[in-house]
């Protein structure tokens, strides 16, 4: 409905109560939500979809961050 009015549109996942910095566990569900959630994405046009890992991440090693990311 959104692409139908011209807009773009954010994806991300609003984790809550998860320690992703330091738990592999909440590492993978966060990993495996993505996972899941592709081919949904997928349908989009990713030119105006956009896929926010995780919003507003908060981690004290900022290269943790950038190796979940990847």
């Amino acid at each position: 409905r959104l692409h139908r009015a011209g807009l773009p549109v954010i994806v991300d996942a609003h984790v809550e109560n998860a320690n992703l910095e330091d738990d592999p566990a909440d590492r993978k569900a966060l990993f495996d939500f993505w996972c899941g959630m592709a081919p949904a994405a997928a349908r989009y046009d990713p030119a105006r979809t956009f896929l926010e890992i995780m919003n507003e991440p908060v981690f004290r090693d900022h290269g943790a961050w950038a190796a979940l990311q990847e």
